[in-house]
């Protein structure tokens, strides 16, 4: 029998949550360990301890992520592991990811 050996990102989990308002679908993603921090840069703050419900409906694995930004019309993502699943559904260029006190965030809007 042949062995299959997986990437450990393949169970990387993260939180999600979906908004949708009429035909509009964001995608809120952030790595498990973030949820309930401030991190500051400078002028930029992102405030996961007050704002941490925008990203915070359910723990998923990275396919799930990945099937939900099929349908996103635009994309919140912070932390190593949600910003590699966006970047991997979308092929996004690094200068389009910020670090804020070191971890990556990116905002994808479609127009």
């Amino acid at each position: 029998m042949e062995k299959v050996y997986l990437s450990v990102y393949e169970y990387v989990r993260m939180f999600m949550r979906v908004h949708r308002n009429g035909a509009e679908t964001v995608v809120a993603l952030c790595d498990d360990g973030l949820i309930g921090k401030i991190l500051t840069d400078g002028k930029i703050h992102i405030d996961l301890q007050r704002f941490g419900s925008f990203y915070n409906d359910r723990k998923v694995e990275k396919q799930t992520a990945l099937e939900a930004l099929k349908e996103a019309t635009s994309v919140n993502a912070v932390g190593e592991e949600a910003v590699a699943a966006v970047k991997s559904a979308f092929g996004v260029n690094e200068e389009a990811i910020i670090r804020v006190a070191g971890v990556p965030h990116i905002q994808i809007y479609k127009l």
